[in-house]
Parts: structure tokens; C-alpha cells; sequence
């Protein structure tokens, strides 16, 4: 058996201790089992399903889910959680967009990924030396040369 099978069993056990005893409300404790379930899974499914179940999310969960997403594929589904943090009220941070831009990189997906360089924008995390990067590999990568060296002439190092 794969090791990751016994590592998911495992993770399964410790949830459905958390579960048992009452302890499933705890953000912490939810948010470390989906931080587990999204590096240690084959897929996302599992962290998903525990995402989903939770009733208070805040942007550090939203951001590890996103991050598995854009780690492990499919990659459209950290741009849908991107969308989805945004229209429930909490707002994205230096943490988030990187992720977000990188998997509109690996989708080809440049509209989308220009609407997220709008929004880093307004949030001021243009100047963000993470957020710059991400910026000019998924710029430079979609041949859109002229934006690739403007956000990389504003970037200090």
C-alpha cells in the first residue's frame, strides 16, 4: 500500500477523533487537518470535503486550500476558490494571490489572470516581491512581453 493511503488512513482516524470528542468547531484543529489532507492526499478531494463542512473559514484556510489546488491540479479550482473567498467578504492577501497567479499561468488562463493583477492592485500588494514574480512568469509565459517587463522595472529587490 502507497504510503500516502496510510498517511490519509491515519489523518482519517485523527479526524474522526476530533470529530468524536467534540473538538470539529475548532478552526485551528480544522484548519491543520486540511493543511494534512491537501500535502498528503493523491488528490484535493479530501481536503475539499473538509473545507466544505466547515462553518468559519478565514484566509489562512482559504489560502492553504488554494495553495493545494494550485500545487496539486487541477489548477481551475484554486482560480473558482480565489472568486468564491472574494464574494464571501474576506479579502485575499500577499499570501493568496501568488498561488492564484500561478494557476492562471498553468491554465493559460490570461483574462483571468489580469483581473487578479487588477485586484492586486487594489489591495496593494503590488510591490510584493512574490506577487511581482508570479506576475512576470505568467506574463512573460503568455508571450505578453511589454506587461512582463513593466511589473519587472517596478520591482525592488
Amino acid at each position: 500500500m502507497p504510503k500516502f493511503h496510510v498517511c490519509l488512513f491515519y489523518l482519517k482516524c485523527i479526524h474522526a477523533l476530533i470529530f468524536q470528542h467534540g473538538s470539529n468547531q475548532n478552526l485551528l484543529l480544522s484548519t491543520k487537518l486540511v493543511t494534512l489532507a491537501s500535502s498528503m492526499a493523491p488528490t484535493m478531494d479530501y481536503a475539499r470535503k473538509l473545507f466544505d463542512t466547515m462553518p468559519k473559514r478565514d484566509a489562512f484556510l482559504w489560502n492553504t486550500l488554494i495553495r493545494g489546488y494550485a500545487d496539486r491540479g487541477p489548477c481551475h479550482e484554486a482560480i473558482v476558490l480565489y472568486r468564491n473567498m472574494h464574494h464571501s467578504g474576506l479579502s485575499p492577501d500577499n499570501y493568496t494571490f501568488p498561488f492564484v497567479v500561478r494557476s492562471c499561468t498553468v491554465q493559460l488562463a490570461l483574462r483571468e489572470g489580469k483581473e487578479v493583477h487588477c485586484n492586486i492592485i487594489k489591495y496593494g500588494f503590488h510591490s510584493d516581491v512574490f506577487v511581482q514574480s508570479s506576475l512576470v512568469s505568467m506574463y512573460s509565459q503568455s508571450g505578453e512581453t511589454l506587461n512582463s517587463e513593466f511589473v519587472f522595472s517596478d520591482m525592488i529587490v
